[in-house]
């Protein structure tokens, strides 16, 4: 009777075996069939990076198992200064986002024709675009920008046709208007403020000085 039960567990055994090794191969035949390839990959996120460089990336993606592709395997293919990181994201069983993170830029400007996007960091990269109303001149540029920095979300300096960094000031052009500030970014913000309601008083304005402290020059005809 003894002999009976083992040989009956050993073919059980035997059976769950043979069961278990069969679904294993039928499950990895299906996962490794045609079903899994990938057959479109959606590229995006590229404002600045190499868009060539990530385009042969996304080829070399297709066709490809869909479970076999990890960031850690393309990852030296995403060597680009603008980009900060690159994310596979899948959809079964045969779609794949490749998402680009790139680094974000505070403001443009054009140095010697060349624009340039400036990071938070007081690092820049050449950019794409091919203007900027942002113009840095002088010796000393590099340092102004990061003074500069302070200034750019200023709403009063977005309706700017043109915005000239020199050495010692800001030249804003308005219009007709030309503007001279210093770099500190405290006086200006103030000085806007007030600026607007002085302006109301003149029916042409020709020049403004913000540069010294709680003074306000206007150069105009009065109403």
């Amino acid at each position: 009777m003894k002999i009976m039960k083992r040989f009956g567990a050993f073919v059980l055994i035997l059976i769950m075996a043979f069961l278990l090794y069969y679904s294993n191969r039928v499950i990895s035949e299906f996962l490794n069939s045609p079903y899994f390839e990938v057959k479109s990959v959606n590229l995006i996120g590229v404002l600045n990076a190499d868009i060539k460089k990530m385009d042969s990336v996304s080829k070399k993606i297709l066709g490809k198992n869909i479970f076999q592709v990890n960031e850690s395997d393309y990852s030296h293919f995403f060597n680009d200064e603008w980009v900060e990181k690159v994310e596979i994201i899948k959809s079964y069983p045969s779609k794949i986002k490749l998402v680009v993170y790139e680094k974000k830029p505070l403001f443009d400007f054009n140095k010697g024709g060349v624009v340039y996007s400036y990071l938070s960091d007081d690092s820049y990269l050449k950019a794409k675009k091919q203007e900027s109303k942002i113009i840095v001149y002088g010796n000393y540029w590099k340092d102004n920008l990061k003074k500069f920095k302070s200034f750019y979300d200023n709403n009063y300096l977005s309706k700017m046709e043109k915005i000239e960094l020199m050495d010692s000031y800001i030249k804003m052009t308005d219009g007709d208007i030309v503007i001279k500030s210093g770099y500190d970014a405290d006086g200006f913000n103030k000085s806007v403020i007030r600026l607007d309601m002085i302006l109301k008083r003149y029916k042409k304005v020709n020049y403004v000085d913000l540069r010294v402290k709680n003074r306000i020059y206007v150069d105009g005809v009065r109403l």
